[in-house]
């Protein structure tokens, strides 16, 4: 029986990964980083468990990673503000952006793979 990607990745990247990326050590995600076995499964094998959807939700890539360092250090840009993060990936930017003091977040983004229910 094949897993959703959603399903799969979550079942297999709990418990969150603390200090993810060097860059926003702030952060704590579930996502997934080369000290996982998830990571080294040679890729067809992988397609094969994640019914052909790449979980592009599952890492957190350079320019959220740089969006959600710039946030963190200019938290009066976004302080009492309301956000939306179009195309959020794994939410970091989303995350940051509510750290950083944004009164509502909403974090958006149309890969289909993360959704969990039908």
């Amino acid at each position: 029986m094949q897993m959703k990607t959603c399903e799969y990745i979550l079942h297999h990247l709990l418990p969150p990964v603390r200090h993810a990326c060097l860059l926003v050590p702030e952060l704590t995600l579930s996502i997934l980083t080369s000290s996982h076995p998830l990571w080294h499964v040679p890729y067809e094998e992988a397609m094969t468990k994640l019914d052909r959807s790449d979980p592009w939700w599952a890492f957190l890539w350079p320019g959220s990673q740089g969006l959600s360092r710039y946030l963190l250090d200019n938290k009066s840009l976004i302080r009492g503000r309301h956000v939306l993060d179009i195309g959020c990936g794994c939410g970091a930017s989303a995350i940051a952006a509510k750290m950083a003091g944004a009164v509502n977040v909403i974090a958006n983004d149309i890969d289909k793979s993360k959704q969990l229910f039908d």
